[in-house]
């Protein structure tokens, strides 16, 4: 409405009816009520332009937006995949190293085993062995 004077209102009341001035003739009034609704066609036509406008530059964001969107949930997929990729390979590695712990466990216990027997064994003879050259070692203890 930048387009109509102060002016091209003053003749209009509360319910946008146009009130002639009393001093103006029949031509000259409708002369005036043209102009108004000239401008007022113009400011329509100002105010579609601009919807139009305004609705071309919400589409280009919308579309923005959902190329970024896209982009974004790519990114995040191509992440957790590789994340994903990761925590397998840390799992298998943990798997790898556990069964390896297992196994060293299994050696270690297979020795614990085989020196207690030797311990038992050669305690068993020095037992004989005391018990045939007469001293006794757990007595002198």
């Amino acid at each position: 409405m930048s387009h109509l004077d102060d002016e091209s209102y003053d003749n209009m009341n509360d319910n946008n009816d146009y009130r002639p001035q009393k001093n103006m003739t029949v031509k000259s009034q409708i002369r005036k009520i043209e102009e108004t609704m000239a401008e007022i066609r113009k400011d329509c036509d100002e105010n579609k332009k601009n919807a139009g406008i305004l609705k071309g530059d919400l589409n280009v964001l919308g579309h923005k937006t959902k190329e970024k969107c896209n982009e974004l949930s790519r990114l995040f997929m191509e992440d957790l995949q590789n994340l994903e990729k990761e925590f397998k390979r840390t799992v298998q590695s943990d798997k790898t190293e556990t069964e390896f712990f297992k196994q060293q466990l299994h050696g270690l216990t297979q020795d614990k085993t085989k020196i207690k027997q030797n311990y038992y064994s050669l305690d068993s003879r020095l037992k004989i062995c005391e018990t045939d050259v007469g001293v006794g070692f757990y007595m002198n203890n």
